[in-house]
């Protein structure tokens, strides 16, 4: 109270001025308390406050928004009176007239057009006055506290973002504008930020390259490569005009040309890649460079020109440092392949051996094993097999983490897929080793098999010795050893499912060679009993009912094999020959050009197309198709003799006569042949061709005598009537009574 008081009296001798004209005059002891709070005058803004001739001044700071009291005490404190203008000015309220109040409009330099209201305290306010120490004050800035006004706050506890003077009320928030720092508009034209923009668009087109890589689309791929590389050639040549030579994004450059090597290597552009892949290795400011020879090297093998491809891995592995084992494994392991390739076995046994020093791997393994079969050193075929089944791998039958986490794995794991793929990688490779050693490891094959079969089982395989058990049997049957072969696959109708199911379908297989149509069915049977989805046991039954002339239900279990293996190729060929007993000869062509847009290569497949053509009554196309297979088959006497047959049908004489010769030629035993080149010589009157061919139909059948008698007549139609007489009378002595012969004799 005594602070307010103060700052009333200074600020009403400060600015003591003539009263305005109609203000009212109040005794000081007739106000009310609460009245005495509109008397407070903030002392700063007072000080700092430039006079003026107004009387009474409210105005609106331009710069900071801020209200402020400001108020006139015309006569000195001890007089007793005063005038008061109090009042919060509000832009948003109109302006009123009244008696009891004044408004004024103020020109400052800060506000240009303010306005200030008046108000003096009514009657109604008089009356309810109260002296300072009676009764307690209702004004809320008297009970909180009033910033800057020196009273006690009723709490220690002040509001978040409050000072201890206050903080003047700012509705626009322009106070602050002040105080922030100005932000400059980008020069978007300055070098520097075209070059980031020029930067971030090549990033931009490389990440969208290898990204199209990723997916497949390797056309889209190379378009991107390209145009990367147009944009950082661009970006070098501006930072060189620019002169920020220094700002050169080396490890940008190089990964742009690597990347269009790349991407011409996928797309099969040999030469492109090879260039771009030298112009890097030629640049010294690519310290990784070097290792770029790996890929030269690559392209290389894949055009055969292996030794350019060695004298790059070569060159890749000198230049490698020797803390990167990997890469250098790998490295040698690539040499070693190309000199399998060129035949030098020796030195591809020295890469591969020092692989194995460095690292026990399947392939090198596998490699290894390949080469000594070669040279014949079966000790170290045996040593090199057991170091490939000391690599550790992935067996999901002993995997404990994912016994307890088989609930929380998700079916699409891609850690646990590419597990799985490394794990079959590494069987193929065992086993593929295994079948090559275990028939000349030992004394017989027999004594290989079991070696392989016991360490594979000392080794945890259990899978893979298994296997071999089974291809023991399948060797069983090559040596036509087929009592042995059963016997041995009957032992895995008491082992795991798959194996029985495995050797049910094998012995339906061996039965069915046999002859055995029974026990092959009953095998085969066996089998779907327990699979109903085995492909090949499907295949066999079916077998057995084309058999025993079944052909509708053979028809009928080769297309569910075919619905449940789509390339089963055996079921596939099988189908076509039942449609075609049974008279569907257009979908027996269907099937088999099916086929054979598969293996077109496949005489077996060919031949039944043009077969099919010729009983459908297209000769020409069953030619054409015939004439494709001849190709691959030169000396297959059936075709031939077919196409002369086909032939004949077109009265193509002379070709007909081209292929029976050559049918002759290579099976001369064949009476049907014989016997058109025969008929097809006394034709045309080339009685000298025909002798010999008869002579040979003669001794083929010795007991006809059509063909001696035919010599005979040849002998007389070419004027030899001696060696006619003398044939008929051989004919006489072997047949007395052969009417034909007396007639020609008489």
């Amino acid at each position: 109270m005594a602070r307010m008081l103060r700052s009333l009296f200074g600020a009403s001798n400060q600015h003591h001025q003539t009263r305005e004209e109609g203000s009212m005059k109040h005794d000081f002891r007739n106000m009310r308390y609460n009245d005495l709070f509109d008397l407070y005058i903030n002392d700063d803004d007072a000080d700092q406050r430039p006079p003026t001739s107004c009387s009474s001044v409210a105005a609106i700071s331009a710069d900071n928004r801020h209200y402020h009291h400001l108020r006139k005490v015309s006569e000195p404190f001890c007089k007793g009176e005063f005038t008061v203008y109090d009042h919060i000015v509000g832009l948003s309220r109109p302006p009123s007239a009244s008696g009891s109040q004044a408004e004024v409009l103020i020109e400052t330099p800060r506000c240009p057009s303010a306005k200030a209201r008046s108000r003096t305290p009514t009657p109604q306010a008089l009356a309810l006055w109260r002296p300072p120490s009676v009764g307690r004050s209702t004004n809320l800035s008297a009970r909180s506290g009033t910033p800057g006004d020196g009273s006690r706050p009723m709490t220690a506890v002040r509001a978040a973002g409050y000072s201890s003077r206050g903080s003047k009320f700012d509705s626009s928030s322009q106070g602050s504008r002040a105080l922030t720092p100005v932000l400059q508009r980008r020069d978007e034209s300055s070098p520097e930020i075209q070059l980031k923009e020029l930067e971030r668009l090549v990033h931009k087109l490389l990440e969208e390259s290898a990204t199209a890589a990723f997916n497949g689309d390797l056309i889209t791929a190379l378009e991107k490569a390209k145009e990367a590389g147009k944009k950082e050639r661009l970006l070098c040549r501006h930072r060189e005009q620019a002169g920020l030579i220094e700002q050169m994004n080396m490890d940008l450059t190089f990964s742009v040309c690597f990347n269009l090597a790349y991407q011409y290597e996928r797309r099969k552009l040999f030469p492109e890649a090879l260039s771009t892949y030298s112009q890097i290795i030629k640049n010294k400011q690519f310290v990784q460079g070097g290792r770029l020879r790996i890929n030269m090297g690559n392209i290389y093998y894949e055009q055969g020109n292996y030794v350019l491809a060695i004298k790059m891995y070569r060159m890749a592995l000198d230049q490698t440092p020797n803390s990167y084992k990997e890469t250098r494994f790998r490295i040698m392991r690539n040499i070693g392949n190309v000199l399998m390739r060129i035949g030098e076995y020796q030195d591809a046994m020295q890469s591969f051996e020092a692989v194995m020093e460095i690292k026990y791997d399947h392939q090198a393994g596998y490699n290894l094993i390949v080469c000594y079969y070669i040279v014949g050193n079966t000790e170290k075929m045996k040593s090199c097999f057991t170091k490939m089944l000391l690599v550790r791998h992935y067996d999901p039958e002993i995997d404990e983490d994912l016994e307890e986490d088989s609930m929380a794995v998700s079916k699409n794991d891609e850690l646990l897929t590419e597990l799985q793929s490394r794990q079959c990688r590494a069987h193929k490779y065992i086993f593929t080793a295994a079948r090559i050693i275990a028939p000349v490891i030992g004394g017989t094959f027999v004594e290989g098999y079991d070696w392989v079969i016991n360490i594979l089982k000392d080794q945890q395989y259990v899978t893979l010795a298994h296997e071999m058990e089974m291809d023991k049997a399948i060797h069983y049957l090559h040596k036509r050893k087929f009592g042995n072969a059963i016997s041995l696959l009957k032992t895995f109708e008491r082992k795991e499912r798959d194996l029985m199911i495995c050797a049910s379908t094998n012995l339906s297989f061996v039965y069915f060679l046999e002859g055995d149509i029974d026990n092959a069915k009953r095998y085969a049977e066996l089998a779907l009993s327990t699979n109903q989805l085995n492909p090949c046991a499907l295949v066999n039954l079916g077998n057995c009912l084309f058999t025993k002339d079944d052909a509708e239900g053979a028809a009928t279990l080769y297309q569910k094999a075919i619905d449940l293996q789509g390339d089963f190729m055996q079921a596939s060929y099988n189908l076509g020959l039942a449609q075609r007993k049974l008279g569907l000869l257009s979908e027996s062509l269907d099937t088999f050009r099916q086929l054979a847009k598969t293996l077109p290569n496949n005489a077996e497949i060919l031949y039944q197309v043009g077969h099919l053509n010729d009983l459908m009554g297209n000769t020409q196309q069953a030619i054409q198709w015939l004439e494709i297979v001849i190709t691959s088959v030169m000396h297959d006497a059936g075709i031939l003799a077919t196409l002369g047959s086909l032939f004949t049908k077109c009265n193509n004489e002379t070709k007909a006569l081209y292929y029976y010769n050559e049918s002759h030629r290579v099976h001369p035993v064949n009476m049907d042949i014989i016997t058109f080149l025969g008929a097809f010589y006394v034709q045309h009157e080339l009685y000298e061709k025909a002798i010999p061919i008869f002579k040979l139909a003669s001794n083929i059948q010795s007991e006809e005598v059509k063909w001696q008698l035919m010599i005979a007549s040849c002998y007389r139609r070419t004027g030899s009537y001696s060696a006619a007489i003398a044939k008929h009378k051989e004919i006489l002595i072997q047949h007395p009574n052969n009417i034909e012969c007396l007639r020609k004799m008489g």
